[in-house]
């Protein structure tokens, strides 16, 4: 769900002792998302601006970012007018969805000049638009030219101008409350969402400005897991179970899976797509190929075929469609198919040809098969890690296909630097380091080239997942659970309960022969069955 005014007013009080703070770095982690590096008393911060039409929001953001070695024209523009400027002031248009950030900066004469930033976060029509002092448009994330709305214009050198609302009440202002009106309608910044949690407060006894009293004091995030929406009042009339997160921290943890799987889609173009297809296309070779090998080893019928029309020559004659013969082997009468262009010998010549061709493709097709079935493993597992894979795993998975032949690069020159470590994820237990991997690369590294002999090795029973190290070779029972969860976790389980994992030493653990790149077989190993739960 999208940020309403109210939410907004509220994050936007988190902002506030950040300022003034210097413009460092300007980044594009994604075609929604825009990175500012601020900083203020010495301390760096990431100011994380979303114009995603689910997404977008405003909000000091602790993760990791991606940054695109070939930058936009857009933050190209930015860098030049912001970058190493320094952002004065951050306002709310009252309690609308739209943030104006004022940058001052000198120009290339020294002059100090004035920039505003407009942050426009209105579900689809959400935006990024540059103005100048003038308030004349530099240039937008999202360009709206004439044709397209004649009412509002966002193109470079058109005046900037407020998206029209109707004029209604400040609640944090008001506290009268028209009974036969919605709150919707009444009061600035209140979302349905929002509106109905006050109407239902109301009527049960709530006092409207202990209500909006009880907002400006919320700097946290109230978020309903079962209905997947949050705000930052506890919403009653749900009446489901709920968590507690800091404003900032929870939209990190709300957004950071979504956000991840679009800038995946958006770095690696039509992977996701790709892997789902090949998964598909090799679903639907199976049982043709399945069904092919069947007909093959009913190949004896082509064999007694041609002995019936060798024995039976003076019967047939060029022409035919069919004749019908008498096998005294099983005493009974075959029909058999013949084409009217070839003479009996011929006819008999096909059968044999047909009997020989059915009894050296079963081997083909029997090889056919186990590629095929191999196929639908490796797509399958690849799908599965998708899901779950924040960009550089994915860009590692694109970068395997690419290795196999999968995928043509798009680089025609040879890379000739020297090939960086897969980024695998490290934790840390009782002392104890833990290796897990997220991708096929991954797992094959962590296993056997980042593990030893004497290390614990645990993976999700009979499912595709990660491989999980940890470095003893007698974990205890904390140590057990941990690794085991980490690796119900990152596996197709994920959401499951009682989940079965197998641990044993790495020495335990053997490649398949001629398998795809990940795939293990194991051996002497213990199982413990975990409810999987998200890593601190």
């Amino acid at each position: 769900m999208a940020v309403d005014g109210i939410i907004l007013y509220q994050q936007l009080k988190t902002l506030y002792p950040l300022l003034p703070a210097r413009i460092n770095k300007i980044t594009q982690p994604s075609d929604s998302e825009v990175l500012l590096v601020i900083r203020h008393n010495s301390v760096n911060y990431q100011l994380l601006l979303c114009v995603h039409s689910q997404y977008n929001r405003i909000n000091i953001s602790k993760l990791n970012y991606h940054n695109p070695t070939t930058p936009s024209s857009f933050i190209m523009l930015l860098r030049k007018h912001l970058e190493n400027g320094l952002i004065t002031e951050i306002v709310q248009d009252e309690l609308d969805r739209c943030v104006i950030l004022t940058i001052l900066k000198n120009n290339e004469v020294a002059e100090l000049q004035t920039s505003y930033l407009y942050l426009e976060l209105m579900g689809k029509y959400a935006n990024l638009i540059l103005a100048n002092q003038n308030n004349i448009i530099v240039d937008a994330i999202k360009r709206i030219h004439p044709y397209e709305n004649s009412k509002r214009i966002i193109f470079a050198g058109a005046q900037y101008k407020a998206n029209y609302r109707e004029k209604r009440q400040n609640p944090l202002l008001n506290d009268k409350v028209a009974v036969d009106q919605p709150l919707i309608q009444q009061f600035e910044g209140f979302s349905p969402l929002l509106a109905r949690e006050v109407e239902y407060r109301l009527v049960h006894g709530e006092n409207f400005k202990s209500i909006m009293q009880e907002l400006e004091d919320s700097f946290s995030i109230f978020y309903y897991p079962e209905s997947k929406i949050y705000h930052v009042i506890q919403l009653k009339h749900l009446n489901q179970t709920f968590q507690i997160m800091d404003i900032n921290n929870g939209f990190d943890i709300l957004y950071a899976d979504m956000q991840d799987k679009l800038r995946v889609e958006q770095f690696t173009g039509n992977l996701f797509r790709y892997v789902k297809s090949e998964h598909k296309k090799n679903l639907n070779k199976l049982p043709k190929l399945k069904q092919s090998y069947q007909e093959a080893c009913d190949n004896e019928k082509w064999r007694i075929g041609g002995d019936l029309i060798f024995a039976n020559l003076h019967l047939l004659k060029k022409g035919m469609t069919s004749v019908d013969l008498f096998d005294y082997q099983t005493n009974t009468k075959k029909t058999l198919p013949l084409q009217a262009k070839l003479d009996p010998k011929q006819n008999g010549q096909k059968y044999y040809r047909n009997y020989r061709k059915a009894k050296n493709g079963q081997q083909h097709l029997i090889k056919q098969i186990e590629h095929c079935e191999s196929q639908i493993t490796y797509f399958e597992s690849l799908s599965q890690q998708l899901e779950i894979a924040d960009l550089p795993t994915a860009l590692e998975i694109q970068d395997e296909l690419i290795k196999l032949g999968y995928l043509k690069t798009k680089n025609t020159k040879k890379n000739k630097a020297k090939k960086s470590q897969p980024k695998y994820s490290t934790f840390t237990c009782e002392k104890a380091t833990i290796f897990v991997g997220h991708n096929n690369t991954q797992n094959e590294y962590v296993t056997f080239k980042l593990a030893k002999k004497e290390d614990t090795w645990f993976h999700v029973q009979k499912l595709h997942g990660s491989h999980v190290i940890i470095t003893t070779a007698i974990p205890n029972e904390k140590q057990i659970r941990f690794c085991a969860n980490l690796a119900a976790y990152y596996s197709k389980s994920r959401y499951s309960s009682s989940v079965p994992v197998d641990y044993t030493l790495v020495k335990n653990i053997k490649k398949i022969p001629k398998s795809s790149i990940g795939q293990v077989s194991i051996s002497d190993y213990k199982t413990i069955y975990i409810d999987p739960e998200k890593p601190d």
